[in-house]
């Protein structure tokens, strides 16, 4: 797929993650999920906002995530990808946004910590992603 240039791409940005991987990404899905229409009536942009309650194989028909095709379409289609933290604070998401030419954003926190490390007896891996802070551009929670 050729990636178009933002001023050519239908969506600002794109939402799309399970909302029962940990509770910040549930506050964020009310946020998100509150102001996407607020955020088109001041910009005319659209955003592209699904939040999934399920985390499974998401061409399952039982699934209420996006499908692999619609999500590979708008993540092209897409100027910023917003990229909470889930298990770890990174994921795919974060390598195929930019594969896509989008932009991601994250916040800080997720960077340094992972929400869920404690389960694992894992403190985060501050030290292989606090190098990364410097060049990403970082929305303070």
């Amino acid at each position: 797929h050729a990636t178009a240039p933002p001023s050519r791409r239908r969506y600002a940005f794109n939402a799309m993650f399970s909302i029962s991987t940990n509770a910040s990404r549930e506050r964020l899905s009310y946020i998100v999920e509150g102001n996407a229409a607020a955020w088109r009536a001041r910009t005319g942009m659209e955003a592209y906002v699904r939040m999934s309650n399920w985390f499974g194989d998401p061409n399952e028909r039982r699934s209420d995530q996006t499908t692999t095709e619609e999500y590979m379409r708008v993540l092209l289609d897409s100027v910023f990808t917003v990229s909470p933290a889930g298990h770890n604070p990174e994921c795919f998401r974060m390598y195929e946004a930019v594969e896509a030419g989008s932009i991601l954003i994250t916040t800080r926190d997720d960077l340094v910590s992972a929400p869920d490390a404690s389960r694992e007896g894992a403190p985060g891996c501050p030290d292989a992603l606090a190098l990364w802070s410097d060049d990403l551009v970082s929305v303070p929670n």
